[in-house]
């Protein structure tokens, strides 16, 4: 068998027996990590999991050959989707821009509740994100096709060492005991499956046309996004002016009205002592009469 002569013959005994992938070979597939440039085009696969882990791997295309390079890895449990979203974008502070990617579709089901989806809160915190192409058993060959050696000498897939999860993966998850086609989805498949969805979603390399384009269109979305949000500040501040306005309007209309009340009764408490005062002089003119 291929695994077995990779370990009695080249001494290769990092591959699994009966993994799926024997062909992965750390000297080509396993590079050490070096600065992604600014224009390449980058992507990102999410497999989520709050049992069990949920995976996101960042990748860029190479534009000399278009190989895809795997550069990050988020690898851990017990994420709701609003931590998920958190800790993607503080990872993502060192890229250029927000990565685009794809998010596996049992994210975005509603099983039973009425609440945001997963999918809906990454979302909404901003990530852009469409639906996975699940297709396992074409998902599967294209990382063989993704791993062969080409003419060049060099795969189309290399990952960067610190990716230390993906590359465990890759080199021991086992092949499916009822389905030759298709991995054990019992084994730890968390990063393959991110990386299989990544794959799937066919990273291209784009010329620098398109990528000035897709910036700029990032850079007006990102500028249409903060002149709604100015907009809205405004609105609000507006309205809280106008309610103050009002509520200042009717205190001094109460202090108006108060002021009118006490004048009003000033003037009575005038009339009535204007009158006492003529009663009294008539009587005292009568008194003189008589």
């Amino acid at each position: 068998p291929p695994t077995q002569r990779r370990q009695l013959l080249e001494g290769n005994w990092d591959i699994a027996e009966g993994a799926a992938f024997a062909e992965f070979e750390p000297e080509s597939h396993i590079v050490t990590p070096f600065e992604i440039p600014v224009h390449w085009q980058r992507v990102k696969g999410i497999d989520y999991g709050y049992a069990s882990e949920s995976c996101c791997l960042w990748g860029a295309v190479d534009i000399n050959d278009g190989t895809l390079i795997i550069y990050r890895e988020l690898y851990q449990k017990g994420l709701t989707g609003e931590e998920l979203g958190s800790i993607i974008s503080s990872m993502e502070l060192e890229d250029p821009v927000s990565v685009s990617g794809v998010l596996d579709t049992a994210a975005w089901a509603r099983t039973g509740t009425t609440g945001p989806t997963v999918g809906e809160t990454l979302q909404k915190m901003g990530h852009k994100l469409r639906r996975a192409d699940k297709n396992r058993i074409q998902g599967k060959i294209q990382i063989h096709e993704y791993l062969k050696v080409q003419p060049s000498g060099r795969p189309r897939l290399q990952i960067f060492n610190t990716c230390k999860n993906l590359i465990r993966e890759l080199q021991s998850i086992p092949l499916s005991k009822n389905n030759s086609e298709d991995v054990d989805t019992h084994a730890s498949d968390h990063a393959y499956d991110a990386l299989r969805y990544m794959i799937m979603s066919r990273p291209r390399v784009q010329s620098t046309y398109d990528e000035l384009k897709r910036l700029k269109e990032e850079e007006d979305k990102e500028k249409e996004i903060e002149y709604i949000k100015i907009r809205e500040w405004e609105e609000k501040f507006d309205k809280e002016q106008k309610l103050k306005e009002q509520e200042e309007m009717r205190r001094e209309q109460k202090l108006l009205q108060k002021e009118m009340e006490r004048r009003a009764k000033f003037d009575n408490i005038n009339n009535t002592d204007s009158s006492l005062s003529q009663l009294e002089k008539f009587s005292i003119d009568k008194s003189k009469k008589n």
